[in-house]
């Protein structure tokens, strides 16, 4: 189990434009004790701290990054996944809500990222705090939609 508190492991040194709102996200997702998390993203699993760096150690595995091989300015697309990505949330293995942790004036960005677009054309917001705010207007919209696209519909 990882520690918010102890965050070594996973703040890239370079990120401390996002470290703030980056444990402000875990801690929120943290307090809530089990299995059950809160439904902050329609379509997405929220996840933990140790679940984000369990699913961001498969996927550099799996993508083979080569070194130099990608932009270093924050919201420029990598066309692959790049260690400077911090998981918060995914969909079924492919698709991921990633903090873009690079250096720039977009530091803190989160963007969409899946295995079909990479990180190309996808939907991004410029902080947790502005993707909470869609979250929160897309749930007061009638039919409610968010990131352009209407909620995955349940049968429940």
């Amino acid at each position: 189990m990882h520690s918010i508190a102890n965050r070594s492991e996973w703040q890239h040194p370079i990120a401390s434009c996002a470290s703030g709102p980056v444990v402000e996200w875990f801690a929120l997702v943290s307090a809530h004790p089990g299995q059950r998390r809160p439904d902050l993203t329609p379509g997405f699993d929220v996840l933990r701290i140790d679940e984000a760096l369990e699913v961001r150690t498969r996927s550099l595995e799996a993508w083979q990054l080569q070194p130099g091989g990608y932009p270093g300015t924050a919201g420029a697309s990598a066309y692959t996944f790049i260690p400077e990505y911090l998981l918060i949330a995914e969909r079924d293995a492919a698709t991921m809500l990633v903090v873009d942790l690079r250096t720039g004036n977009r530091c803190g960005l989160i963007r969409q990222f899946d295995k079909v677009d990479n990180d190309d054309v996808t939907p991004t917001w410029k902080d947790t705090s502005t993707l909470l705010d869609e979250l929160i207007d897309a749930l007061a919209t009638a039919p409610p939609s968010w990131a352009g696209n209407p909620p995955p519909r349940t049968d429940d």
